[in-house]
């Protein structure tokens, strides 16, 4: 059964939300700041810093960090810290300030009962894992399972942590337990606790016999649970875990996240293993930023958490070939969304955990600072499939690491990864990047010819044109500094003086011709296409900044703005800034205009009327040069009319 939020938040409830939110309130919850000037400041705390350079603008109430580049309003805060969405940041903020969340109606399930239902979802399992832990501690029939886990040598402080239980072998216990605890059987099954036997209306636990791991969402919440089997001689799946549910799915979840969110966020770093017991133990160890997913399931769900909160990922799995492979098995997704990945090498014999409990936690700290890059363990992988002592072997190996390739959107990565397959098979490193756009360029081209319907993926000039993915093109980083300083200038007015008679008169006076910068231009063009109608002054009324700004499809942009914004100070004078900074940019254009037509008029093959037409017209730029600045802002472009 496929679970979705049909309904959404109404807009009125997010525009409560946002004007009742002091920013700076906020985010001094979760982080201290300290008052500098206009601002206030704090080490961020989305990177590793020892100097501020994460700033919160009290009067725009956005954040910026002029380190890694991340920023915005209080939910775009929320959502970052908490790693939450966007419906889930505003509900958390509405439940901090006590304000009503209303909702827009949608088809199939109205937005407050799909709410309702996953409360009571959530409260079921909350009282299943209590339940389930209780046995495991204290009832008879859970004494399988505290042998298993004291032949594990789990502490008792993990299991606590962890909130470990243990379900009983019996067909009907929880349907029982359920009907004790008020529960209707539909609930029960909803929460994937009771399985329908097919073809009747009985219906039986899940989960039996079995040691269970809860699965906590990133607010400590059980969404799900992770259930091993105890029996030998069981011939069930070694694990079996929730189904999808309403708060339930295998790819949104990580165990150990919850208590892992906040080391992962310092180190920058998270370990990812394969089993739950490995990832405790790393816990219990010394290594609280390890995280396992649901067997196999590995995906795109788990690599968009983990963005939010490292920038390296470090597969720790087991020294097997079943390890080995599934290390292979998550590399695209982490790749694809230019993440640095690394490996800890397990010694043969060994998974995270038996490695730990037998040589301890100074050893495995030895074996993480020797990680290796990802792209050389895939190389020594892959080496020992192939015989790279044959021609054969290395050409395979080059056209995997040039499949690997493909996944990455940051150039310099792939030059390292040319560098490694080049070393490995001793060629040069230029003839392997060739032998890779050769193949690429081929690969694409039996993909046109077999699709004839699809454009070509070949940009004039006969080369392959660079794709263009949302989701993986890296964020190219436009620093103010990096504009012409005037038009810096002038987005640095236009964004953060607030005052309508200064907006009105700048949409007047600025000549988009006069800017060269095409960043610059296009944030003027949004600007002004953000004035509405409707204001009291019966004009167009100036835009939301903020609004406008969050809108954009380019983040590059957006991060610009917010990094002007609340860069700023006071801002004294603010029209008289705008006619100077405009009066220099209108003059540079007719100064550029001017020195065209001189150019121009030193052509010999022109006739003498011919010349004298390009000196009336310099003339007349000369005299546009001596108007005030509002007289000429759609002034046009003589040069180009000869």
């Amino acid at each position: 059964m496929e679970w979705t939020v049909t309904g959404f938040i109404a807009k009125g409830t997010i525009e409560r939300v946002k004007q009742s939110t002091d920013i700076v309130e906020l985010i001094n919850s979760y982080v201290p700041l300290k008052k500098a000037g206009v601002n206030f400041v704090a080490c961020c705390p989305f990177h590793s810093e020892k100097t501020p350079s994460f700033n919160v603008n009290p009067s725009r109430q956005i954040f910026h960090c002029f380190g890694c580049q991340k920023g915005g309003d209080a939910l775009a805060f929320v959502m970052e810290y908490e790693g939450l969405g966007f419906s889930e940041a505003v509900e958390r903020l509405a439940k901090r300030l006590g304000v009503e969340v209303e909702y827009e109606s949608g088809s199939g399930f109205d937005a407050r009962q799909n709410r309702s239902i996953k409360e009571k979802v959530y409260h079921v399992n909350e009282k299943a894992g209590s339940w389930w832990h209780r046995l495991l501690m204290n009832d008879a029939s859970a004494e399988v399972a505290r042998d298993y886990l004291a032949g594990r040598r789990v502490s008792g402080e993990s299991i606590q942590n962890f909130q470990l239980g243990f379900a009983p072998d019996s067909w009907d216990e929880v349907r029982n337990w359920g009907k004790s605890q008020g529960f209707d059987e539909d609930l029960l099954e909803t929460a994937g606790l009771l399985v329908r036997k097919e073809g009747s209306s009985h219906r039986y636990s899940r989960f039996r016999g079995r040691l269970m791991f809860p699965i906590h969402d990133m607010q400590g919440r059980i969404a799900g649970f992770s259930a091993r089997v105890l029996n030998a001689e069981d011939r069930g799946a070694k694990y079996i875990n929730s189904p999808e549910t309403p708060v339930f799915q295998k790819n949104q979840v990580l165990f150990g996240l919850h208590r892992a969110r906040k080391p992962i966020l310092d180190h920058k770093q998270a370990i990812l293993c394969e089993g739950q017991l490995d990832a405790i133990t790393l816990h219990e160890y010394g290594f609280p930023f390890s995280v396992a997913p649901q067997g196999t399931a590995f995906g795109e769900g788990h690599v968009r958490i983990l963005k939010r909160l490292a920038s390296e990922v470090i597969l720790c799995f087991d020294s097997d070939s079943a390890g080995q492979k599934a290390a292979v098995r998550v590399w695209e997704e982490l790749l694809r969304n230019d993440m640095e990945v690394s490996v800890i090498s397990i010694p043969k014999g060994h998974d995270p955990d038996s490695f730990l409990k037998e040589f301890g936690a100074e050893a495995f700290r030895n074996l993480l600072d020797r990680r290796r890059n990802y792209f050389d363990f895939l190389i020594e992988f892959w080496g020992r499939e192939l015989d790279l002592r044959t021609d054969s072997g290395r050409k395979e190996l080059s056209r995997r690491m040039g499949e690997v390739s493909t996944l990455c959107p940051n150039p310099m990565v792939i030059d390292e990864i040319a560098r490694k397959t080049a070393l490995a098979t001793h060629t040069q490193a230029g003839i392997i990047r060739e032998s890779w756009a050769r193949y690429q360029f081929q690969k694409q081209r039996k993909s046109d010819e077999a699709q004839p319907g699809m454009e070509s993926g070949l940009a004039a000039g006969g080369e392959l044109s660079p794709g263009v993915d949302d989701e993986t093109t890296p964020v190219r980083r436009i620093e103010p500094a990096d504009l012409p300083r005037n038009e810096s200038w002038l987005l640095q007015l236009i964004l953060n003086v607030e005052d309508e008679e200064f907006q009105f008169h700048a949409r007047r006076w600025i000549n988009r011709d006069w800017i060269t910068s095409a960043d610059v231009r296009e944030i003027l063009e949004l600007w002004m296409n953000g004035f509405e109608n409707g204001s009291a002054t019966g004009e167009a009324a100036p835009p939301d900044t903020a609004g406008w700004i969050k809108e954009m499809e380019d983040p590059s942009l957006a991060t610009l703005c917010r990094s002007i914004m609340v860069k700023a100070g006071t801002i004294r004078e603010p029209l008289r800034q705008l006619e100077d900074v405009l009066l220099k940019l209108r003059n540079r254009a007719l100064d550029f205009q001017i020195g065209e037509l001189t150019r121009k008029a030193s052509d010999p093959d022109l006739s003498h009327d011919e010349v004298g037409i390009l000196l009336r017209m310099q003339q007349n730029l000369r005299e546009q040069k001596k108007a005030p600045v509002q007289d000429c802002a759609s002034a046009t472009d003589e040069a180009d009319m000869f």
